[in-house]
């Protein structure tokens, strides 16, 4: 955060961890969000919306979505500017997670 200038530390606890496990919320044995695009997309929103960050909760969106697809098997090839007015169209609630999920999918290949 120094290098990008901004404030740095928890701001709110409870939207944090709200954010961290909405993606693994399940309702019967099950898994409410599809794996794992839906997944992905429900960092990226929770992350964006719940501002559960003094400053860097954008970049943190960005980053934990782009992790997971990667960390399971997926290669986000979507360029900079493209990812960075997703983002921004998540924060200027201009996209729900749906369109934001199908996006990533579109936007993804499988790792070899």
């Amino acid at each position: 955060m120094a290098d990008a200038g901004g404030g740095d530390g928890i701001l709110k606890q409870a939207e944090l961890e709200s954010a961290l496990a909405a993606p693994q919320a399940t309702y019967g044995k099950r898994y409410l969000n599809e794996f794992p695009f839906e997944m992905a997309a429900s960092y990226l929103v929770g992350f964006t919306m719940n501002h559960a960050f003094v400053d860097g909760n954008k970049r943190v969106a960005a980053a934990a979505a782009a992790v997971f697809l990667r960390i399971n098997g997926y290669e986000l090839r979507m360029a900079q500017g493209a990812f960075s007015d997703l983002v921004l169209a998540v924060a200027r609630s201009e996209m729900k997670k749906p369109a934001v999920a199908q996006l990533l999918r579109d936007a993804c290949r499988r790792r070899r």
